[in-house]
């Protein structure tokens, strides 16, 4: 009996090396950002993004008593849309039409920890939105109006608005934006994977994994960004790995020897 008990625990503990022994690497670089004064800025362009769309990005927050911005296009010109993480517990957005406020609360609590990577994305049309954390519907709402992103005087500004103290501290890698409404499956979709599975919408989007002082827009719609204030050297201010879409892998059992356990 002895020696059976041992034998069901050494294959127990085997099962469970093999299943959770996790494999974890770095899939890329981020930005760092200082929470003082780095942003990512994107020049104006007469494209019009308006009524439908959707943005997204994984965040690593080191903060969470003050609002940071993560996606901006307040610039220059107000009531353009923003997505910030505030206070903690919060997901922020405010929605404009290019004049004025359509909303300035759409809102999800949420309860975000610091150093800790989580995806959030925001779907607007111009009767509502709704707010994905993880991939899980958070917060939704409803209004009536036309909702702007971009057109030749609202810009896309990351990590930052112009005429708030909201400077992002912490990480943000794979932002992405697109000319139309999301679905739940499809932006779980672009939350795990790097290559756009919805290019036909594509507005521009971020992998950085690069350098020095340019964002490269991967969409080919020229939509590069400029790395401002970034110290660029060591691991704040600067370009770092990045384990925001990381699934941990399994250890192959021919990496694994069962232990032995004597009667």
């Amino acid at each position: 009996m002895y020696y059976l008990k041992n034998h069901c625990l050494a294959i127990s503990l085997f099962l469970w090396m093999l299943w959770f022994h996790l494999d974890v690497k770095a899939q890329g670089n981020a930005l760092h950002f200082d929470g003082i004064n780095d942003y990512v800025t994107v020049p104006q362009k007469s494209t019009v993004v308006s009524g439908s769309f959707t943005v997204m990005a994984w965040v690593k927050p080191e903060q969470a008593t003050k609002a940071m911005h993560i996606f901006s296009t307040r610039e220059t010109a107000e009531f353009g849309f923003d997505m910030q993480l505030t206070g903690g517990n919060k997901v922020h957005g405010d929605i404009g039409n290019g004049t004025s406020f359509i909303t300035t609360s759409a809102d999800a609590h949420y309860n975000y920890t610091v150093g800790r990577w989580l995806h959030v994305a925001y779907v607007v049309w111009p009767t509502g939105y709704k707010i994905y954390v993880n991939g899980n519907l958070t917060g939704s709402g409803t209004f009536n109006g036309t909702p702007l992103l971009l057109n030749s005087t609202h810009k896309i500004v990351i990590g930052k608005n112009a005429s708030e103290s909201t400077y992002f501290q912490g990480c943000i890698d794979e932002v992405k934006v697109f000319s139309a409404v999301l679905g739940e499956q499809e932006i779980i979709s672009e939350m795990l994977n790097s290559i756009v599975s919805v290019p036909a919408s594509l507005v521009t989007h971020y992998d950085f994994n690069q350098s020095g002082t340019s964002l490269t827009d991967l969409s080919g719609n020229g939509y590069d960004g400029t790395v401002t204030n970034f110290a660029l050297t060591g691991t704040t201010s600067n370009w770092v790995e990045s384990y925001a879409m990381v699934v941990p892998s399994p250890v192959s059992y021919t990496h694994l020897t069962l232990p032995t356990i004597e009667p």
